[in-house]
């Protein structure tokens, strides 16, 4: 059963000595802590996701830690991390040798990691101008931006968002690589980042930031073999990093309320030099997330969809023939 923010305040209001004013705080910590204790075992913060992009880079939403497993364009897919380039035998540096010998010793069956990023695109060598918008209707202050100028000078200046009716882009800054982007922390609506080459009609969003994340970040790939343009149907396991809650009806991503109730308990407890009940209360919380992952990892009796073909994978058969 899950719970909505709105429901687990007046639940657990009574918690760990929580004042209604601070629990939705005590709340947000409680779920960073339990996400941050082994967060890629947690085989329940993990969803599936249906990525269409214009190869060869994308990007994945804000609220997901990295990708588990990917197939593209139908076929599963080999994942490299960032280290793949510096490997002695791997391709070395692609982006070097973008077309020549390192470019062909790669596989076509291959995702890179390229790290976290500001934006979900870099402006690039040909540079942009900026611009922020929101979708709300109360106004929100400057967001800084710090990036590198198209003359190479490291640059910091900020936006003033518009309600999106209109683009008021800094045109005395023109940028090729966002450093970072910074949110004010009164901030309450998503921010929009915009991206145009000359300041005129053509623009394009790469970035939408979280209210509650003051310094936004997205995880970047690129598909190698892939050339820019070239359509990429992605399938993707992406191992969740719950984004804040903040409206009542964001929806926890834990089925009960128990271990947010003990992790709460626990840093109240620490907080109070209560080391032994602290340590009582973890070791309960965890148990709670170790029947989570042991409920998503029960093995299930295969069910065979196409009876001619025996223990297959059901549909697969129509593209490939069993062995």
């Amino acid at each position: 059963m899950r719970f909505t923010f709105g429901e687990a305040k007046r639940i657990l209001a009574g918690t760990a000595h929580s004042k209604a004013i601070d629990i939705g705080e005590r709340i947000n910590d409680a779920i960073r802590a339990l996400v941050g204790a082994n967060p890629w075992e947690h085989e329940f913060l993990r969803q599936t996701l249906r990525i269409s992009s214009a190869g060869p880079e994308f990007s994945l939403p804000q609220g997901s830690a990295g990708l588990v497993r990917a197939c593209l364009n139908g076929r599963p897919v080999s994942l490299h991390g960032e280290d793949f380039k510096f490997l002695s035998s791997g391709p070395g540096d692609i982006d070097f040798d973008r077309l020549g010998r390192n470019y062909i010793r790669l596989s076509a069956q291959e995702i890179e990691d390229l790290g976290m990023s500001p934006v979900w695109r870099q402006p690039g060598p040909e540079g942009g101008h900026l611009a922020a918008t929101y979708s709300g209707e109360k106004p929100q202050a400057e967001v800084t931006v710090h990036a590198v100028a198209d003359n190479g000078d490291e640059v910091t200046f900020r936006l003033l968002p518009t309600n999106g009716e209109s683009l008021d882009y800094d045109l005395q800054h023109k940028v090729r690589y966002v450093r970072s982007i910074v949110l004010d922390r009164h901030a309450d609506e998503y921010i929009d980042i915009h991206l145009t080459p000359d300041g005129g009609d053509t623009d394009a969003v790469i970035a939408r930031c979280h209210p509650s994340i003051q310094v936004p970040e997205f995880h970047i790939y690129r598909v190698n073999r892939v050339r820019p343009g070239d359509p990429c149907e992605i399938l993707a396991e992406v191992q969740v990093d719950p984004l804040p809650l903040v409206d009542d009806d964001d929806v926890l991503p834990f089925p009960t309320l128990e271990p947010i109730k003990c992790m709460m308990l626990y840093q109240w407890n620490f907080q109070n030099n209560e080391t032994a009940a602290a340590e009582k209360y973890m070791n309960q919380a965890m148990t709670w997330i170790t029947r989570f992952n042991s409920a998503k990892n029960t093995v299930q009796t295969p069910t065979v969809v196409n009876v001619p073909y025996n223990m297959s994978m059901g549909q697969l058969s129509e593209w490939c023939s069993n062995l």
